[in-house]
């Protein structure tokens, strides 16, 4: 799970796990992405993302077909999410999955990321 750990932010800790998108999603990185959510709901009963978009090109086809079986199992266990200067089409893919997402979804700017970090760690 380390080969990653450029789009791992500092301010992940406990359930809190945060991506800094800086490539597009890959298989590998979005197996990692599960594993790492796996271990947060074993050890903590739930998990909580936010994604920071610095430079994010998009998604390649073998992940992007994980995503949505992903959230159908996983979903109920996701507390928030915080998408932090996020493109319009990722916001909309967050919220057509709104209703298997088992917490809130908060869209932040970039200049509220400080308010998105503690708003995902509340």
């Amino acid at each position: 799970m380390d080969d990653f750990h450029d789009e791992i932010m500092d301010e992940t800790e406990g359930p809190v796990l945060c991506y800094r998108a800086t490539r597009a999603v890959s298989d590998a990185l979005y197996s990692d992405y599960i594993e790492r959510v796996k271990v947060a709901i074993k050890d903590y009963g739930e998990f909580r993302l936010l994604i920071y978009y610095s430079h994010f090109p998009g998604w390649d086809e073998q992940a992007a077909s994980k995503d949505l079986p992903f959230y159908a199992e996983y979903g109920r266990f996701m507390k928030k999410i915080a998408l932090v200067n996020a493109p319009d089409k990722e916001v909309m893919a967050k919220f057509l999955r709104k209703n298997i997402i088992g917490g809130e979804l908060k869209i932040f700017s970039k200049e509220r990321y400080a308010d998105a970090v503690l708003w995902a760690k509340s």
